[in-house]
């Protein structure tokens, strides 16, 4: 659990002499809250075609649904499903024919994961402000710059 656990004990031991024994004030024990996480599926659909040796093209999809139920208590672990599309491609530069290795290769690619917008509503008392929404979009590139010895 990502959850924060600690011990927390206040008592009187500052203001109590050597031979009294210190009372405690307060005295907290966080238990981890349990996630409520399930197992889940993902299949995923890639593909690359290569018009010539050197050149590469690639695209990708996977839907990612959550493992976590609504946080409709007091925890606020959010997360959603997310489609996420990729887009790719490649060059390898060859020094001539006579040597298959690559002596450079260049690769690009961009992602991006589009969160579903979910709507949570607390349950009753657990919550003072009520309803919220989450969701968005996340934008990633790469570079890889490779060389064959």
């Amino acid at each position: 659990s990502p959850s924060a656990a600690f011990d927390l004990s206040l008592d009187n031991a500052a203001i109590t002499d050597e031979d009294t024994a210190p009372e405690p004030f307060i005295t907290v024990n966080a238990e981890p809250i349990p996630l409520g996480a399930i197992d889940t599926l993902s299949i995923r659909v890639g593909g690359e075609w290569r018009p010539s040796a050197a050149w590469a093209l690639r695209g990708g999809y996977v839907y990612r649904p959550s493992p976590l139920p609504k946080p409709i208590y007091q925890t606020n672990t959010i997360d959603s499903g997310a489609h996420v599309l990729s887009l790719g491609g490649g060059f390898a530069l060859y020094e001539d024919d006579a040597h298959p290795k690559a002596a450079l290769r260049i690769n690009l690619g961009l992602q991006l994961t589009l969160l579903t917008a979910t709507t949570v509503m607390k349950a009753e008392g657990a919550s003072l402000d009520g309803a919220y929404t989450f969701g968005g979009h996340i934008w990633s590139g790469t570079l890889d710059l490779s060389h064959d010895f």
